[in-house]
C-alpha cells in the first residue's frame, strides 16, 4: 500500500518538509496486489489520484484550483506478454484485460465541471497478434494487429457534455506495420590509421491504422485507457549512433561505448481530424498524438506533426547530457526545448533539467 492524502493543497505547498512534495500537483493513494507467473501478470488495486491544476484568466491572474480526481474501486487486470504461439508458427500472441469500477470528477472552486456516478463499470479486453516476417535484403517487416472491445455502464452526452446512464460498447481494430531498413555504418579513422569512431545510421518507418471508434464523443474520459482516437498515420525517422571504444577498467579489452545518440522523428497524419475526435482551439491530448512529445500540439488540424529531435551525449560512463526539442514545421518555430545533464558516481546521482 502507498497512501498519500492531504486535506488542503495550499497547506501542503506551505508546510511540506521537502520541495518535491510541495511542488507536485499530483497525489496518489494506492492499495494493490500483484502476481506474475510465466507470461501472465495479475493486478488488483483500489486507488485514487488527485491532480491540482491552476485556473488562470486571459491576463494570467490566478482564479482558482481545478481538482481532477480519478478513482478505481476496484480494478482487476489480467495481462499476457507477447509469447510465441508454437515453434512451427512465427506468431506472437498477447492480451490485456481489465474489470474495473471507475469514477472521475472535475471541480473548479466549489463547482463541478464533470462528475460521473460513484462507480462506472468498465470491462476491457484487447488481444493482439504479431507476426515478424523473414528479412529480405536486410529489410525487416513486422505487422501487428489487435482488436479491442470496451464496455461502459455509463456514457457522455456529446451535446450537453454531461454523463448519461446509457451503456456504451466501444470496439475498434488496431493495425501497425514496422519497417526497418538495413543499417549503414562507417568507421572514421585518425590520420595515423587508428579507429576514431563508428557512425551507424538506422532509418525506420512505422504505419498505424486505428479504425472503428465511432463513439469517441460519448466515451467517458477516465484515464489513458479511454483516450484513444481513430488514426491513419505514418511515422518516419532516422537513428544515429556514434560509437567509440573505451576500457571499463585496468587490463580489460576496449569495448564499444555509445558516445552520442541522435534520433529525428516526424509523423504524417492522413486523417488530421482523427475520426472527428479533434476539437480545434482546445488542448487535445489523446492517443496517438500524445506519443511523440510530452507537450500538446493538437490544437489545430495538421497533416504533419512537429519534428521531434532527441540527443544524448555520454562523454564518460558516469556523465550524460540530454537535448530534446520539437520544431514546428507548420509555424517554423520551436515549440518546446529541454536540456538536461546528470552525474552518477557509486550510490550518488545528481541531475538537472531545464524546460522551455
Amino acid at each position: 500500500a502507498d497512501v498519500n492524502v492531504t486535506s488542503n493543497f495550499e497547506f501542503r505547498q506551505i508546510f511540506s518538509d521537502n520541495i518535491l512534495s510541495a511542488i507536485s500537483p499530483e497525489e496518489r493513494s494506492l492499495f494493490y496486489l500483484n502476481k506474475n507467473w510465466r507470461s501472465f501478470s495479475f493486478n488488483a488495486q483500489f486507488g485514487e489520484q488527485s491532480s491540482f491544476i491552476g485556473e488562470f484568466d486571459k491576463n494570467g491572474n490566478f482564479v482558482s484550483d481545478q481538482i481532477v480526481k480519478v478513482r478505481k474501486f476496484p480494478s482487476v487486470e489480467l495481462n499476457k506478454r507477447s509469447t510465441k504461439i508454437s515453434e512451427s508458427l512465427p506468431f506472437y500472441f498477447s492480451f490485456d484485460s481489465a474489470l474495473e469500477g471507475v469514477r472521475r470528477s472535475e471541480t473548479v472552486g466549489s463547482d463541478f465541471r464533470l462528475k460521473t456516478p460513484s462507480v462506472v463499470q468498465r470491462l476491457d479486453f484487447a488481444p493482439r497478434v504479431t507476426f515478424p516476417l523473414k528479412s529480405f535484403a536486410g529489410f525487416t517487416l513486422t505487422p501487428s494487429i489487435g482488436l479491442r472491445s470496451t464496455f461502459y455502464s455509463d456514457s457522455l452526452d456529446p451535446v450537453q457534455r454531461q454523463v448519461s446512464g446509457l451503456n456504451l460498447f466501444r470496439n475498434y481494430a488496431d493495425l501497425s506495420v514496422d519497417l526497418r531498413a538495413p543499417a549503414l555504418a562507417k568507421v572514421f579513422r585518425r590520420r595515423d590509421g587508428t579507429p576514431w569512431f563508428k557512425h551507424i545510421i538506422e532509418p525506420f518507418v512505422e504505419y498505424r491504422r486505428i479504425a472503428g471508434i465511432d463513439e469517441y464523443g460519448r466515451t467517458l474520459k477516465i484515464d489513458e485507457r479511454d483516450l484513444i482516437a481513430e488514426t491513419n498515420e505514418i511515422a518516419y525517422g532516422i537513428n544515429n549512433s556514434f560509437l567509440v571504444k573505451r576500457t571499463n577498467g585496468e587490463g580489460t579489452a576496449p569495448q564499444p561505448h555509445e558516445l552520442l545518440n541522435l534520433t529525428v522523428t516526424q509523423k504524417y497524419f492522413f486523417d488530421p481530424t482523427f475520426g472527428g475526435a479533434l476539437r480545434e482551439g482546445e488542448r487535445n491530448q489523446f492517443f496517438p498524438i500524445n506519443t511523440l512529445a510530452g507537450f500538446a500540439f493538437g490544437g489545430i488540424k495538421r497533416d504533419l506533426s512537429p519534428l521531434n529531435i532527441k540527443a544524448r551525449l555520454r562523454p564518460t560512463p558516469t556523465v550524460f547530457a540530454d537535448v530534446r526539442l520539437n520544431y514546428d514545421t507548420k509555424f517554423h518555430d520551436i515549440r518546446d526545448f529541454i536540456v538536461g545533464a546528470g552525474l552518477t558516481k557509486g550510490i550518488i546521482s545528481v541531475s538537472q533539467s531545464w524546460y522551455y
